[in-house]
């Protein structure tokens, strides 16, 4: 019998650890890795999540880098359109970073990375998953 594998990211900021790390990184570690194949992203590829990852012994894929505009920054129109025309490029970028690594679902576990991947996700044709 044939089972199909599925693609799972776990995208996570690596510049903190907390609670809903900790959680997702036990779910990671408890998947059946012939069921289930983990493709975690940490950013930066060397940041405190990253060795987390590493001391678990569990491999991490770094994903592109992306930025957002931060809030409360004086809008001009130019700034506006600009900011719009970064985001959907970052979008894109990482939509083909999902679609390069054949990743079936995003699971996001924090108000940032729902936002953040949601679009992204759905432009690949990839599932997400939001856990509280």
């Amino acid at each position: 019998m044939n089972i199909r594998r599925w693609f799972v990211a776990f995208p996570f900021i690596g510049d903190e650890i907390g609670g809903s790390h900790i959680s997702a990184i036990n779910l990671i570690a408890g998947l059946n890795p012939s069921c289930v194949m983990p493709r975690h992203r940490s950013s930066p590829a060397d940041g405190m999540l990253a060795g987390y990852l590493t001391d678990r012994h569990l491999s991490f894929i770094a994903a592109p880098n992306i930025k957002f505009p931060r809030a409360g920054l004086q809008n001009t129109t130019m700034r506006t359109l600009l900011s719009g025309a970064r985001i959907i490029s970052q979008f894109i970028t990482l939509s083909a970073f999902l679609q390069r690594n054949r990743v079936d679902i995003v699971h996001t576990n924090d108000g940032s990375m729902h936002a953040t991947w949601a679009l992204p996700a759905r432009l690949s044709g990839a599932k997400l998953l939001l856990a509280p």
